[in-house]
């Protein structure tokens, strides 16, 4: 199992965060959600104390990661939450300045069953 992770690890080519990646690939879908959240906090936390280019590097690879989690057919089974990941990407998408996808996101989200704490 760790040889597994590792070679996935050191052999993506995709453009997500690539611990999240290597754990999606090997099928820790929650522990990839819950690092990708991380991820995203720091990339709004960045963004908010005005490190914009670093902030943007995270956050349009938290956006590649949402992108590839929607797309799994696992997420969304076995109590993943698609919702909430739609809700992540509309976050990332509004850091980015990509206001007329965020809408779009939020709806997505709502329609999947999210709701606002």
């Amino acid at each position: 199992m760790i040889f597994m992770f590792s070679s996935k690890l050191r052999h993506s080519n995709s453009k997500s965060f690539p611990l999240v990646f290597a754990l999606m690939s090997v099928g820790y879908i929650g522990l990839a959600c819950m690092l990708l959240e991380e991820r995203i906090n720091e990339g709004i936390s960045l963004y908010k104390k005005g490190k914009k280019d670093e902030a943007k590097i995270v956050l349009d690879e938290s956006l590649v990661t949402c992108d590839e989690l929607i797309n799994m057919k696992d997420v969304g089974q076995m109590g993943h939450r698609k919702d909430l990941i739609w809700h992540w990407k509309g976050l990332v998408l509004e850091k980015l300045g990509r206001a007329t996808e965020v809408k779009e996101c939020f709806d997505k989200a709502k329609e999947l069953g999210y709701v606002e704490e």
